[in-house]
């Protein structure tokens, strides 16, 4: 009965370690977005991925590195100082159902994707404008390319698991 009290008190602090994390990486994402600029096409990555600049439409460029606190899943620890970006990565929002800004992605100008540490991704999506009805892509540079090639409205999710949920 002991451990079986405990798992149940350590679940419902995990729980609450959880939801504070999502927390306070909505608000890391929130201040990287204060802190960047539209992307225009200029940036390394995007020059490489040849994509035309009219669809940049709500990806922003990171004007000065941030750091925050936030929750690691994998070593179940918070950390001081996590790193959020560095001036000229590029920020992707990533919009839950309603709209809310949950989790931003970091793409650095070698091509290295991030999420914000402890937030999540599964069920989050970036819109690239274009004629409805949305087609689906894992992946901002393939979304981008799509709507560049087809003029279509492309919802981008960013696991290739989260193209149904999205």
């Amino acid at each position: 009965k002991e451990r079986a009290a405990q798992a149940a008190i350590d679940a419902q602090q995990l729980e609450k370690t959880l939801a504070e994390a999502a927390l306070a990486a909505e608000r890391a994402a929130v201040l990287m977005l204060e802190n960047s600029i539209p992307a225009r096409g200029g940036e390394e990555y995007l020059k490489r991925k040849m994509i035309g600049a009219w669809l940049f439409d709500g990806i922003q460029v990171a004007t000065k590195k941030l750091t925050a606190r936030l929750y690691s899943k994998t070593d179940g620890k918070w950390h001081d100082a996590s790193t959020l970006c560095e001036v000229g990565d590029i920020l992707v929002p990533m919009r839950d159902v309603t709209g809310k800004i949950r989790n931003v992605q970091r793409i650095t100008p070698d091509g290295k994707k991030r999420p914000i540490m402890g937030a999540p991704v599964d069920g989050l999506f970036f819109d690239v404008p274009g004629k409805l009805p949305f087609v689906a892509a894992e992946g901002v540079a393939t979304g981008l390319s799509v709507a560049e090639a087809t003029g279509r409205a492309v919802r981008v999710c960013f696991t290739a698991s989260g193209i149904s949920k999205v």
